[in-house]
């Protein structure tokens, strides 16, 4: 695989995580489509990697949304209309809230498949180190949850059993949580796949760094 389909890796992993891709049409005016990608980082050097990748691949050279980052809860917003790159993106799999996919036809290879649980994991994971170092992603989507696991497993990588958790607000529905949690399998993707999160890179270094001491 070339370099331009790691990063198209990359982008498709980052949209999973935090963002949407779309057609729509417009109810007035049914001839008028609409191609709209949207990313929704919480840290400037996604935003970074983000835009370079897709000026890359798709030849489009993306802006940050003109609205501060606290107008859109505490994370920067990157649009794009470009008809290609919608097309192009959802033909590897669905990429929405509810029934995003991982895109397994096309990460055909050991480094796409890190590149894509990379930028999922810089979007989607939160890290523990409350007692032991822990690696927890969680979604509304449990088909989508069920792929990650399944694409550490071809990793190599042990996780969790996926769970579900009924949040308090009955209207938001279901969460459904996977972690990584075992001292090996998280060293392990601590060293093969990482984060480009500059934070919770150093929280997790930390973390495993402080457990191997004990």
């Amino acid at each position: 695989m070339d370099k331009m389909n790691y990063k198209k890796a990359m982008i498709h992993g980052f949209l999973a995580g935090d963002g949407t891709v779309s057609i729509r049409r417009e109810h007035r005016v049914p001839t008028t489509v609409h191609y709209d990608i949207f990313f929704y980082p919480d840290h400037i050097k996604l935003v970074d990697l983000y835009c370079a990748a897709f000026e890359q691949v798709y030849g489009k050279k993306l802006t940050l949304c003109k609205r501060g980052f606290e107008n859109y809860g505490n994370c920067y917003a990157i649009k794009s209309c470009c008809k290609k790159a919608t097309i192009d993106l959802l033909s590897l799999a669905p990429i929405a809230t509810y029934e995003w996919r991982v895109p397994f036809n096309f990460l055909e290879d050991k480094k796409s498949k890190i590149e894509w649980v990379k930028a999922f994991f810089d979007a989607e994971a939160h890290v523990s180190t409350v007692k032991n170092v822990r690696i927890t992603v969680q979604s509304v989507n449990k088909k989508g949850i069920k792929d990650v696991k399944k694409l550490l497993e071809g990793l190599g990588i042990t996780s969790s059993k996926v769970y579900k958790y009924k949040r308090k607000q009955t209207k938001w529905g279901a969460n459904y949580i996977l972690t990584i949690y075992r001292k090996n399998e998280v060293k392990k993707y601590a060293e093969l796949i990482g984060f480009n999160h500059p934070e919770k890179m150093s929280k997790l270094n930390a973390g495993i760094a402080e457990w191997l001491m004990r």
